[in-house]
């Protein structure tokens, strides 16, 4: 195993795995509290407020690190299709797997650059963070594959 080349690495690592357990954890208790939220009539709106905060948390950080227009163009793409594809999701709680993965993406991401920044060879380390992150998620739907109430 690789161990992490920074205590910044390391730090992201750990919370990328903390993401992982709790997504994996919630798969018991996500439904009946999103069936909970669905009667009250508050799921829509809860599920728009979590993902308009976890983009904020992502992205303001990131604009203090004063990124150049070639920076700004991608993720104004990212942030364009993120939200296309958060519309088009008609169910909200479904909605939540975009929002948890996006964030696990980022964590996966910004540890495997920290990693080339400290002299690693990371080839092609958004291709990583999509194949990590889709496997991860591949093996999300088959845990919950195994779940009855699923």
């Amino acid at each position: 195993m690789l161990s992490p080349t920074s205590p910044r690495e390391r730090r992201l690592w750990l919370w990328a795995v903390a993401v992982l357990v709790a997504i994996y954890a919630s798969l018991g208790w996500a439904r009946p509290v999103a069936d909970w939220l669905r009667d009250a009539g508050l799921l829509e709106v809860t599920v728009s407020v979590v993902a308009l905060a976890v983009v904020a948390g992502l992205v303001v950080p990131w604009f203090r690190s004063r990124p150049r227009w070639p920076e700004l163009a991608t993720a104004a793409g990212i942030l364009f299709a993120f939200a296309l594809v958060f519309i088009r999701i008609e169910n909200p709680a479904e909605r939540t797997h975009l929002i948890e993965y996006a964030v696990l993406a980022a964590l996966i991401h910004q540890a495997l650059l920290e990693r080339v920044a400290n002299g690693w060879r990371v080839p092609h380390p958004a291709t990583v963070t999509v194949a990590m992150t889709a496997g991860l998620g591949l093996l999300d739907e088959l845990i919950q594959a195994l779940i009855p109430t699923r």
